[in-house]
């Protein structure tokens, strides 16, 4: 059976690269060519960089060539399948000891001689070389972006928008909610409350505007959910984020620094509602933090809502 791998990272998915699908289907016109019967696996948002244990449908694809399942492999070239000399090593010696043959967009590709073999081992340190390069360049470009002011966010903070030209600007619609829930802050009203309110009212959040879907990963279990993103729906922390974010006080925070942005409130105005927040925080008797480390912290989930459960402990 031929396995066809597919894999595009975080960077690449706005089509700047072989899709997914792409990939899938040359793999089967693969498999048609050489009449084997074939089984596709899929990594999307994953950089070949990462370990083999944080790319589930890479790890599963070893897992097959070990029962034996899998003896033929595609991907579209190496770097789909591996940027990093360890990763190579690995996959070697699995190839080796399973007698795999490996299949590129150009064909067989040659393991067995000491020049293809070199070859191969060239090609996976230029193309981590590259990967760090791309790394560097990304890291670079986005700090530009916030110091000139533009737009560079897949999800943006609730209120903003970017314009024809890629700036970061108010959209004047989502400010009048963002005064609303800073209002009722100040207020003293709670973000469960907040929450509740935008709710019922039927306020879509930032992702709803959005297609496709959002993975989350436990960070305890590696767990991964998936959610459509039209069905997310406001949470706490959402309403924490908006009102604890110096976005809004013209202060966009990028890694350790921060740059001049619109604001839809003055400095002194935000800071009356972090006050104030602090006030609930200390006023509640709930939402300490946790002094007791629970062997199962993390680990337990309720089966109707996905939910974390979490230990509790009575003064006797």
């Amino acid at each position: 059976m031929l396995g066809v791998y597919c894999r595009i990272s975080q960077e690449k998915v706005e089509g700047k690269d072989r899709s997914i699908n792409d990939q899938r289907l040359l793999g089967i016109d693969c498999a048609k060519s050489l009449n084997l019967e074939y089984k596709v696996y899929k990594d999307e948002g994953v950089s070949g960089t990462k370990e083999i244990k944080d790319r589930p449908a890479f790890a599963s694809m070893l897992d097959d060539i070990s029962d034996g399942e899998i003896t033929h492999v595609y991907v579209f070239d190496q770097s789909r399948l591996e940027r990093s000399p360890e990763t190579r090593f690995v996959l070697k010696k699995l190839f080796k000891e399973h007698g795999v043959l490996l299949y590129t967009n150009n064909g067989l590709v040659d393991t067995e001689s000491d020049e293809g073999d070199m070859m191969g081992d060239f090609l996976s340190i230029i193309n981590q070389y590259y990967a760090r390069i791309t790394k560097r360049k990304i890291k670079s470009v986005l700090k530009r972006n916030a110091q000139n002011g533009k737009a560079h966010a897949k999800v943006m903070p609730y209120g903003y928008m970017k314009d024809d030209n890629g700036y970061l600007v108010i959209d004047r619609k989502e400010e009048l909610i963002v005064k609303e829930v800073y209002a009722k802050a100040l207020s003293g009203v709670g973000s469960s409350t907040i929450k509740n309110w935008l709710v019922e009212k039927g306020i879509p959040t930032r992702y709803n505007k959005l297609k496709g879907t959002l993975t989350t990963t436990n960070k305890y279990t590696g767990k991964k959910t998936v959610k459509d993103k039209k069905d997310i729906i406001w949470s706490d922390k959402q309403v924490q984020d908006m009102l604890r974010n110096p976005i809004y006080k013209g202060k966009r925070k990028w890694k350790n620094e921060y740059y001049d942005c619109p604001a839809i409130f003055t400095p002194t105005y935000w800071d009356e509602v972090q006050i104030q927040l602090a006030k609930n925080s200390r006023s509640k008797k709930t939402g300490k933090n946790v002094d007791h480390k629970y062997l199962l912290k993390g680990l337990l989930e309720c089966k109707q809502c996905s939910s974390n459960y979490y230990g509790r402990k009575r003064p006797d």
